[in-house]
């Protein structure tokens, strides 16, 4: 399962694509690049046909210096995952002694690699996410959470989605129907 968290320009003809995947049991936060082009189902598509791809880079980070070999009827990941589950040691064909025999690789962990600026939006950007008879509602409330809440998206420079005053605050506006459950999600959803 590849789940994608989002995607930044790099310029006319590529993005970045940011993604999270389970490998060799490790939740994995790993970043490749897309055709600019590419959004909703044929960027899901696209994230979804590299997926081995992109478990075979991880895999290779976490255990540098594996030897693996390939069968004929293996993909390289087959043969990869095969390795990791029989114990991640390289045979040394060559070897002298029995003891010098088995070199053993040890997983590095991997460093996830989303950066911040992934997760964060300029106010006004925040904003625009919103629907004009939203804005109208949200700002004419006299509610003095919905007031905190707006007082402190003025005074923010930038907006975090991973900030839990950001999710309640969003989660109020449900509450008082000024944004549906729907349309909360889907702002959320950056």
């Amino acid at each position: 399962m590849i789940e994608l968290n989002g995607t930044l320009p790099i310029n006319d003809t590529q993005k970045w694509v940011y993604v999270t995947l389970i490998v060799d049991g490790d939740e994995c936060q790993f970043t490749h690049v897309a055709p600019a082009e590419l959004t909703g189902t044929a960027l899901q598509v696209f994230i979804e046909s590299r997926e081995d791809a992109y478990k075979l880079d991880i895999l290779r980070d976490m255990y540098p210096g594996a030897i693996v070999t390939q069968a004929e009827e293996q993909t390289p990941l087959e043969a990869f995952e095969e390795w990791v589950s029989t114990g991640y040691f390289n045979t040394i064909e060559d070897a002298v002694d029995v003891t010098d025999a088995v070199d053993v690789i040890t997983k590095v962990p991997w460093t996830n690699v989303h950066p911040d600026s992934l997760y964060q939006l300029p106010v006004l950007d925040f904003m625009k996410l919103f629907t004009d008879e939203e804005t109208v509602g949200i700002y004419s409330s006299t509610d003095v959470h919905v007031r905190i809440f707006l007082a402190k998206l003025s005074a923010a420079r930038q907006i975090d989605f991973r900030d839990t005053d950001l999710m309640a605050g969003v989660s109020y506006l449900v509450t008082l129907d000024l944004l549906t459950t729907e349309r909360a999600e889907e702002i959320m959803a950056l």
